[in-house]
């Protein structure tokens, strides 16, 4: 429904088409990018927020990884998180997605002792949804929880705050 994306349901393959991100080229909740030697393994989970976690391999030798969030379009950094090293995997988490944020493409780029390192992945929580609505092994507790997210930053984006 483009005309009141509160009652927006993307449940079906062509109101996903009519999603913001259905042409970027997002990466999917589970992904590999190869470039630079930097293997990147991405992983969501959907609780009371949205947790993004993401695992860096061929690192074992950097003193320190961290990963870059910058919007996808207008290329400001949101914020750089620190990884973990877990062995030979650096492991970053990320949950500091607000409600602003449910509709927008970020960019997040391995920086490896401080240079950046491979080709960033896309990522949205709204591309997210839209693959896990369009996903046949999708249970119905899921769907209802990322409709109900989507719908509420929906009605979020239409209260004129005064800001």
């Amino acid at each position: 429904d483009e005309a009141n994306p509160v009652n927006a349901n993307l449940s079906t393959e062509a109101q996903a088409a009519m999603s913001e991100f259905a042409t970027t080229g997002e990466a999917p909740a589970a992904l590999v990018n190869n470039a630079n030697s930097a293997n990147i393994f991405s992983s969501v989970s959907v609780m009371n927020r949205i947790m993004l976690t993401l695992s860096v391999r061929g690192f074992s030798d950097a003193g320190a990884v961290q990963i870059e969030i910058k919007n996808h379009d207008s290329g400001v950094v949101k914020e750089v998180i620190d990884a973990e090293k877990l062995g030979t995997i650096w492991r970053a988490k990320y949950s500091g997605f607000e409600a602003e944020d449910m509709r927008t493409a970020f960019d997040f780029t391995v920086i490896a002792d401080g240079t950046a390192s491979g080709t960033p992945i896309t990522w949205s929580v709204e591309g997210y949804a839209r693959e896990a609505r369009l996903n046949e092994d999708a249970t119905a507790e899921e769907l209802a929880l990322l409709n109900a997210l989507l719908h509420y930053v929906d009605a979020v984006a239409a209260v004129d705050f005064g800001n």
